[in-house]
């Protein structure tokens, strides 16, 4: 079951992490399992600002 996650901006903008966090149960065992996924854009291309408002509304990024 997906716990909570959380998305920020790294390397200059040139990347985007998400992290998210999970409850696995094994047998009478319950742990929180961390886990995430980066995805790097290339520095040359222009992707459009719309793209990256939701992470610079959350963070209030400066344009």
């Amino acid at each position: 079951m997906l716990v909570g996650s959380a998305t920020r901006l790294i390397s200059g903008r040139n990347a985007v992490q998400t992290v998210y966090w999970r409850v696995k149960k094994d047998g009478a065992t319950t742990r929180l399992v961390k886990s995430n996924k980066t995805c790097t854009f290339n520095k040359n291309t222009k992707y459009p600002r719309s793209m990256f408002r939701p992470i610079e509304m959350k963070f209030n990024i400066a344009q």
